[in-house]
């Protein structure tokens, strides 16, 4: 029997508001590994002035140009030959991205990243864990559940890749073997239907992964323990946890609408758009942290439910 989507989704609001040290031990992580992102950008001498002036420029050559009738149609215009010119600004950005201090920042940028996601994940499942089973968990709770899920969570995160550019691969290497050995009209069916097929696979990986982290954080199952449990887990569910995460979409849309909200209230601001967009970003970003616990929380709910039916 499948565990009831309104029984999880009371359960994920009901966690989430209890949780508020969690999220603000999320928060407080997010701002510092932003703060140590700048702060190494600002260490490899990173151009932002001359990124900030591309920037604007591309802005600016994306608006259409204005046309009058004296000038030819473009399809009689003859095209350039001459190589487009280089900003000065444009140098800068190609100089510094290849010089090994910049290299070295931003692999450590990268590091501090995918390490924090997999902490915070981890740190994350582990306090939702305890706060839905025993009632009571802390915020040690989440600094240790995160070390200790940190290398299953990152061996899982490697295998969840691999498993999802297995069939785009497959397909890539397909299509282009059908475009060179069949007719145009013949392999552009045969690449229509493999990209369906492919849309299906992915769909279908996705739900088969859907609790792969749950499994791990929680359960501390290895990443090929929890692979094959939750192939089992998701077994005759799939149609039901679809539903479960178009539930999810709902609040998602909801968010998008807040935001939404903000920016069209920074265009009535006038003078004070600057804080309008200030507010409506530290809005948003407070209520995405809380959405992603809700989730988290809706779906640890349905894991344990699930998860008695499997042997």
């Amino acid at each position: 029997m499948n565990p009831s989507i309104g029984t999880c989704v009371k359960s994920g609001l009901r966690t989430a508001n209890q949780s508020i040290p969690a999220i603000a031990i999320s928060m407080a992580a997010w701002i510092v590994a932003v703060a140590l992102s700048i702060v190494l950008l600002f260490a490899a001498a990173a151009p932002f002035g001359a990124v900030k002036k591309l920037a604007q420029d591309r802005a600016r050559n994306q608006k259409p140009p204005v046309t009058s009738q004296l000038n030819p149609p473009p399809s009689v215009i003859q095209p350039q030959t001459t190589p487009r010119p280089v900003s000065p600004e444009e140098k800068a950005v190609r100089g510094w991205i290849v010089k090994p201090g910049t290299i070295f920042s931003l692999s450590l940028i990268i590091i501090l990243w995918i390490s924090m996601v997999l902490w915070l994940r981890g740190g994350q499942i582990g306090y939702l864990s305890r706060k839905i089973r025993d009632n009571r968990a802390s915020a040690g709770d989440f600094f240790s559940w995160g070390v200790k899920s940190f290398i299953p969570l990152l061996g899982a995160r490697i295998i969840s890749l691999a498993v999802v550019l297995a069939p785009i691969l497959l397909y890539t290497l397909l299509a282009f073997l059908a475009s060179k050995i069949f007719p145009k009209v013949v392999a552009g069916l045969f690449i229509f239907l493999g990209f369906i097929a492919l849309v299906y696979a992915i769909i279908w990986v996705a739900l088969k992964l859907v609790f792969y982290a749950i499994s791990i954080a929680s359960d501390r199952k290895g990443p090929l323990q929890a692979l094959t449990f939750n192939l089992a887990l998701t077994c005759g569910r799939m149609l039901h946890i679809l539903c479960l995460l178009l539930v999810f979409s709902l609040f998602h849309f909801g968010l998008s609408l807040g935001n939404g909200f903000f920016g069209f209230a920074a265009k009535l601001a006038g003078h004070g758009a600057f804080m309008v967009r200030i507010v409506g970003f530290v809005v948003s970003s407070i209520a995405g942290v809380y959405l992603d616990y809700f989730k988290t929380a809706a779906c640890i709910t349905y894991y344990d439910a699930a998860k008695n039916s499997v042997s």
